[in-house]
């Protein structure tokens, strides 16, 4: 299983960054932006990306499964693998000329993310990770890579955490919001536009915790893979094991995904029944 695991991998880091490079041709040039039906937008950009993942996959790797935020159709696996890919995270930035943008492929066995692979190309920053394998980082414009590891921090006072971006998920994250400062008036809250090199900063020590109530699979499952190999702990949003048919997300250090989960689920705003009848 680790053969085939491999083989995927390296044919993941080919294909994010070729779709990676071909990103930059549209960046901070004149865009059609066409709006989705439900949020966020779409442009040239990330049919083009998607289009060269899933060609380039799926003539690799004809039996697994496909799921692509540019795709409406998902493609049902033959052999338990299933990719989940986000060919443009970070759309809103992108078309804005924000730097903090990435494509974000992983690699599922079972609905259990174990590769994920993100590419940051205006930075030209590439992060990977396999289970058992650690997560890594390559800096490319300096030369450098070096091996991921979360924070130990383990005071919620002395912690960054972020939290998503976009109106209607704030709106969302508000009582999560609101709780935290109650308890921690202190502490350091930010907004993230990119799931997926958010929780490259967290498996890299640059952030202690980012939590995302509504998050879909395809964006943070790559993300997931490189915390938890960087000693992190990643769980859906109700503490549940993680498990790509499920959403929302929580991702930090050991000491602090604990506290979070008990400040969220140890009073009436933080508890599950409320929770659930809040967030639908």
């Amino acid at each position: 299983m680790k053969e085939e695991i491999q083989k995927r991998h390296n044919i993941a880091i080919e294909t994010s960054l070729k779709a990676g490079n071909d990103l930059l041709r549209f960046f901070r040039k004149e865009l059609n932006v066409n709006k989705k039906e439900n949020t966020g937008f779409v442009t040239a950009a990330d049919i083009l990306s998607s289009s060269i993942i899933f060609e380039t996959i799926s003539t690799a790797f004809p039996d697994d499964g496909y799921v692509c935020e540019e795709r409406e159709v998902d493609k049902e696996s033959k052999n338990g693998f299933v990719w989940l890919v986000d060919p443009l995270d970070g759309t809103t930035n992108f078309i804005r000329g924000n730097s903090d943008f990435s494509v974000s492929i992983c690699l599922a066995l079972e609905n259990v993310p174990v590769m994920g692979i993100v590419y940051a190309p205006y930075r030209n920053e590439l992060y990977w990770a396999s289970v058992e394998n650690g997560a890594w980082a390559e800096y490319n414009f300096y030369n450098f890579k070096r091996k991921l590891r979360v924070t130990n921090t383990k005071e919620l006072h002395n912690s960054v955490i972020e939290f998503p971006g976009g109106i209607e998920i704030i709106h969302r994250a508000k009582k999560e919001i609101e709780l935290i400062r109650m308890f921690y008036p202190g502490i350091r809250l930010r907004v993230s536009e990119s799931a997926a090199l958010t929780l490259c900063k967290v498996a890299a020590g640059e952030v202690d915790a980012y939590i995302h109530p509504s998050e879909k699979p395809h964006d943070y499952a790559a993300g997931s893979v490189i915390v938890r190999e960087a000693g992190g702990t990643v769980a859906n949003y109700l503490n549940d094991s993680l498990n790509i048919r499920k959403r929302g997300l929580l991702a930090s250090n050991e000491t602090l995904h604990q506290k979070i989960v008990s400040l969220l689920n140890g009073n009436r705003l933080g508890s599950i029944d409320y929770w659930l009848e809040e967030k639908g």
